[in-house]
């Protein structure tokens, strides 16, 4: 199949038609609400520009497809598919590619062009076209199906379906796809576990974010968040109403990595945050298995210690390591995060987290 040359000019031109019935003038005239004079062309000092087909949004815009390349052209020398973005008044549409186009490389002494778009599901665009690579031999030198699939309308979460763009938080990152998605400094999956509301930036409705409320599922007024505490009538005549019993443990939130680099590790420690419902006091420890131990419980040694008095939030611990702790740690090393966390009123909630080091 012989080669197509893109043509020696630098300019793209998309021209807009008054359709018949018009207001604006006579049928078949230049539509001046089309960038200014119902035409727009693209110039290029130093590409040549080819439009084959284009695609008009459901907003108005115009998707072009084609093909650029050098200016003026060389046998061989590479060219690269084009799609071209304007919005609904003809210009180019800066918000699009870069500077209103995407160019796909084809890499040197390959062409790329695009013959045809046509529109897709979800803010997508299908294109079609042919490709040949201009350095191969006989008869891998033919040319070959194009097929790709571009987005025409910024997709704030491109690798899960999510026709509704939602954004409770305002971050530019969809809300199927955000692992904060009210934006408060708690994970979701930390909100999840410690019985907050991953939608509401502050869950308990006392004023105070979650991620700096010490009872964030407990309105208060006090300077941490939490209720007020109870303090027990006198008078010993059992006139005073009895003070509940507080028999219920805190509630643990992990934000923390599952792998980490040894170098990384070995140079700067460990550090993760615990969330907690109430104020809890902390005793955290990073236990590992020494090296060359074949059987882990044998093994195992605390290697740092980390304890944080009563308190709240989403609060860090960080891990640091000596000299003799880090020649504990082999190539590989299989470690364990385990807190112990106390609330007030004495009641205790251990947990765990496993973290591999390689």
């Amino acid at each position: 199949m012989p080669r197509r040359a893109l043509p020696a000019a630098a300019v793209a031109l998309v021209v807009a038609l008054l359709a018949p019935g018009s207001a604006l003038g006579a049928a078949g005239d230049l539509d001046p609400t089309f960038s200014g004079d119902g035409k727009q062309q693209l110039h290029d000092a130093t590409k040549s520009l080819i439009l084959a087909s284009i695609e008009l949004q459901p907003d108005g815009s115009v998707l072009a497809a084609g093909a650029q390349g050098p200016f003026p052209p060389v046998p061989g020398d590479e060219v690269d598919a084009l799609v071209l973005g304007l919005n609904s008044a003809g210009e180019v549409d800066p918000a699009f590619g870069s500077g209103g186009r995407l160019v796909v490389p084809a890499g040197a002494r390959r062409q790329i062009q695009l013959l045809d778009i046509a529109p897709g599901p979800d803010g997508r665009a299908i294109v079609v076209g042919n490709t040949v690579d201009n350095g191969a031999a006989a008869p891998d030198d033919d040319a070959e199906s194009y097929v790709a699939r571009v987005l025409a309308d910024p997709d704030n979460c491109p690798l899960i379906p999510d026709s509704d763009q939602a954004d409770l938080d305002g971050d530019g990152i969809g809300d199927v796809c955000d692992d904060d998605i009210d934006g408060d400094g708690l994970s979701n999956a930390v909100e999840a576990a410690i019985g907050s509301n991953l939608r509401a930036t502050d869950s308990d409705g006392d004023g105070k974010a979650d991620g700096a409320d010490a009872c964030p599922t407990l309105a208060g007024t006090t300077a941490n968040g939490c209720p007020a505490a109870v303090v027990p009538s006198g008078g010993g005549g059992g006139g005073g109403q009895p003070t509940a019993v507080d028999r219920t443990p805190a509630k643990l939130g992990f934000t923390i990595a599952s792998k980490l680099k040894r170098a990384t590790f070995l140079k700067k420690g460990f550090s993760f945050k615990l969330a907690s419902d109430e104020p809890v006091r902390v005793e955290a420890q990073l236990i590992g298995t020494l090296k060359g131990a074949r059987v882990a419980r044998a093994g195992d040694v605390t290697i740092a210690e980390k304890n944080l008095p009563l308190g709240g939030g989403n609060r860090p611990i960080a891990f640091k390591l000596g000299k003799k702790q880090k020649r504990l740690i082999g190539k590989t090393a299989k470690l364990t995060v385990r807190v112990t966390a106390t609330d007030a009123a004495g009641n205790r909630t251990v947990a765990s987290r496993a973290v591999r080091v390689k």
